[in-house]
């Protein structure tokens, strides 16, 4: 390569991790506008302000235990410091979009440097200028296959997680350990301040020295040095995520108190467990290792790391598997794998390596080469055509009008205050001492003389059903005596004053209308549930109410009860939306008296389900993300075509 050549290459390459760069900042700040920042959002921003604010020991109200607990990520105290110029979230969004450009960047330089590092020949005959030709065609491939690999998208998401970061220090160390660069000892030591997950990771990088060939003491060092990080850190402490509860507990027979001791001890005892669990996962093992480049598992760089997520995160079962899905769990994936690629092609070029194919003619596997090759890259384009897009689609939940009210709502709330906040919006609540997602129905602490309550309904990732969110409000409301300082858009703010010890919340199975989105309505919140509704005064035509939903198995039968007053023009509607279907709608004759009207339907028998996180991609390109609540979505709907008052009080699925 030319020195000429090599300035442009190098001169488009920041062209185009700067444009990259560019479009990742302005999702981030579309994000964080919207609101769109949930539990995971605020497990870690909580702690980073605390931190900015001199708390050095913060306690994470979020996982209910100190902060430490979340798998011992202490980078999280070198970020607080940043906290002290840096004043919004926004920036811990912007940071890990910063980490995976460079990442990238570090993953090219590695790549160049196996690639155009290993030249044999003379730049003066015409086989060199052949090898120097397929070199720049591979670079090339290699930077196509790594800038479009739809997980490192799915990665950044909407939330903030410490794994960027630890992906960038890893490949670091991976390069520098590859060039026996002493500077590895400074970027391991990083890698292993981004907790037990990042220590898991190092371990993987270990195995990829080990086989490396010249580097197997060095390996075995750090294979060690991760391995007891890792023990080290929780021994203090540092699992007390319900990830590792949640995730590993079926290995576990010490009940609730699982620890990381307890799972390791248990994946010995449980083997045929652990391969059931990985079996049931190819799909995903397939989209982490083609979108990539798939015979990078050939080389030793892109094995050992890869081997080890995959073990880990295929027999993760937390959240029915949401690990399982590539994405920022199993992040450094998509560049040790692209780094084996290279690695692997290289060597077929050179015809060093894979004494199996000396049995072959020259000829006959530079064309098989040359197939595979383009094989590989035309794969990772498909997966990227078909994922990329559904990035915005999957975690941009907000509305615009939502997110507008909700902005409203976050002047309005005092920092000192404690915030209970749906799930879904809560990230954007998070700088403060006390905030509690609604993530299930259970009890709450009440920190604060006044208490502010932010709901949602059918707003962000939400995890509450229509009818938990309802119980949610009747219980502020009508026990805490909350008082309803708004309510619009499906955001309701809610505010106690003189508040108890704590509140717990439970499913009272019926939803109380005057909480259900709307179109035409306006809620009406009397002194209980029973005298509580949504009216429509009868000038306009729309939905009076709409969103109260449900789950029922395919072929199963359906009855919902709904309880509403009017006179004429009302069609009480019953639908699955996971196929479109009307399954019953009633015009019955009203004379103004309140009744309850029953809804009766079969979900049609058909293999669709409802997944939470994504569709499931198509031909080749399928992944199977971990899904919500097993069954078809079931809706009721109320429609009025205007002309008479209408007045909807609960809906309820008997």
């Amino acid at each position: 390569m030319t020195s000429k050549f090599r300035n442009i290459l190098r001169g488009l390459l920041v062209i185009v991790l700067l444009g990259q760069l560019t479009y990742l900042i302005v999702y981030s700040v579309g994000i964080f506008n919207h609101d769109s920042l949930s539990w995971d959002s605020s497990l870690y921003i909580q702690p980073w302000w605390l931190i900015s604010k001199g708390n050095l020991w913060p306690y994470s109200t979020t996982i209910n235990a100190p902060f430490f607990g979340n798998h011992g990520e202490l980078i999280m105290w070198l970020l607080g410091l940043f906290g002290l110029i840096f004043r919004s979230p926004l920036f811990l969004l912007e940071l890990q979009d910063v980490a995976l450009i460079a990442t990238e960047a570090f993953t090219l330089l590695w790549i160049y440097e196996i690639i155009f590092d290993h030249q044999n020949l003379s730049e003066a005959t015409e086989n060199n200028r052949t090898n120097i030709r397929n070199k720049n065609i591979l670079f090339f491939i290699a930077v196509v296959i790594l800038l479009v690999n739809p997980w490192n998208y799915w990665a950044l998401g909407a939330d903030f997680h410490i794994e960027p970061l630890a992906t960038l220090f890893l490949v670091m160390s991976g390069r520098y350990l590859y060039r026996n660069d002493k500077k590895y000892i400074v970027t391991v030591g990083l890698t292993l301040l981004c907790g037990q997950v990042a220590a898991i990771w190092l371990v993987g990088l270990a195995i990829s020295v080990v086989f490396a060939g010249d580097r197997r003491i060095r390996g075995l060092k750090l294979l060690l040095t991760g391995f007891i990080w890792y023990l080290i850190l929780g021994f203090f402490g540092a699992d007390q995520s319900n990830t590792l509860s949640e995730g590993y507990g079926y290995l576990s027979s010490s009940g609730a108190n699982v620890s990381t001791f307890s799972v390791l001890i248990g994946a010995f005892e449980h083997l045929n467990r652990l391969i059931s669990k990985i079996a049931q996962r190819w799909k995903d093992i397939w989209a982490y290792v083609s979108a990539p480049g798939l015979i990078g598992i050939i080389s030793p760089w892109g094995l050992g790391v890869t081997l080890v997520i995959l073990f880990v995160n295929m027999t993760n079962n937390y959240r029915h598997g949401v690990f399982s899905f590539p994405g920022f769990q199993g992040m450094p994936i998509g560049f040790f794998m692209v780094v084996g690629f290279v690695d692997t092609v290289v060597k077929l070029i050179n015809g060093r390596s894979y004494k199996i194919l000396a049995k072959f003619k020259t000829k006959t596997v530079g064309i098989v080469s040359v197939l595979t090759v383009f094989a590989l890259l035309l794969t990772s384009i498909g997966w990227a055509v078909i994922w990329i897009p559904q990035v915005q689609n999957n975690w941009e939940k907000v509305s615009s009008a939502s997110s507008a009210t909700l902005n409203s709502v976050l002047a309005e709330v005092p920092s000192n205050d404690e915030v209970i906040a749906s799930q879904g919006i809560v990230g954007r609540f998070a700088t403060r001492k006390y905030v509690y997602p609604l993530r299930s129905l259970g009890c709450v602490p009440l920190k604060t003389a006044v208490v502010w309550f932010v709901v949602s309904q059918n707003q962000g990732i939400e995890t509450l059903t229509s009818s938990q969110t309802a119980s949610v409000l009747s219980e502020a409301i009508f026990q805490l005596g909350a008082d309803i300082v708004s309510n619009a858009n499906n955001i309701w703010l809610l505010k106690v004053n003189d508040s108890q010890k704590r509140v717990c919340f439970k499913n009272q199975n019926l939803t109380a209308a005057s909480f259900l989105p709307t179109n035409v309505g306006i809620p009406y919140v009397g002194f209980d549930s029973q005298n509580s509704y949504m009216y429509a005064g009868g000038t306009q035509s729309g939905y009076v109410t709409y969103g109260a939903y449900d789950r029922v198995m395919p072929g199963r039968s359906v009855t919902a009860q709904v309880k509403l007053s009017s006179f004429s023009g009302v069609d009480v509607e019953l639908w699955d939306d996971s196929t479109n279907t009307l399954l019953d709608r009633l015009q019955p004759d009203f004379n103004g008296v309140r009744q309850t009207f029953n809804l009766e339907g079969t979900v049609p028998n058909s293999n669709v389900t409802r997944l939470s996180v994504a569709n499931t991609g198509k031909f080749i390109f399928v992944a199977k993300p971990a899904s919500g609540p097993k069954g078809d979505l079931i809706e009721v709907r109320v429609y009025t075509s205007g002309g008479n008052p209408v007045k909807v009080y609960s809906v309820s699925y008997g």
